[in-house]
């Protein structure tokens, strides 16, 4: 049919041509198909997954700010150690291990004259600070 009608409109193509360049154009959209599929399934976060990093981090950010309000043994310090912008770009499982590491440390019950000695060491250290603040001035 193709052919038919380039001999009808006078042109030079040749119908053999057209057929073999839509055969051509027909792989292409299933190579393109195919490296579609790939992508979604093996390269790109799909929503399930993006829905979980941010609920993830979300817990982090939240956990984070609870620890720093929290008064923390010397030896919980580690958990601080990297900031939040740092920590909400590790992978997720390090987020997943150190918010289960976290939360422990925050479930821990404290001892009444430990609690009175850190918040005793934080408000001298508070009164310090404004005192370098207000003779700054």
């Amino acid at each position: 049919m193709q052919q038919q009608y380039y001999d009808l409109a006078r042109s030079r193509r040749t119908g053999k041509r057209w057929a073999i360049a839509l055969i051509e154009k027909m792989w292409d959209i299933a190579w393109d198909l195919w490296e579609h599929r790939n992508v979604i399934l093996h390269e790109q976060d799909n929503t399930i997954t993006v829905a979980r990093i941010w609920q993830l981090d979300r817990g982090v950010s939240n956990t984070f700010k609870s620890l720093l309000d929290s008064l923390l043994l010397d030896h919980n310090n580690y958990l601080l150690k990297v900031p939040l912008p740092q920590l909400l770009k590790k992978t997720y499982e390090f987020k997943l291990a150190w918010i289960q590491c976290a939360e422990a440390v925050l479930h821990v019950p404290r001892r009444p004259a430990w609690v009175r000695q850190q918040y005793n060491r934080r408000m001298l250290q508070g009164m310090q600070r404004g005192m370098r603040n207000w003779l700054r001035r």
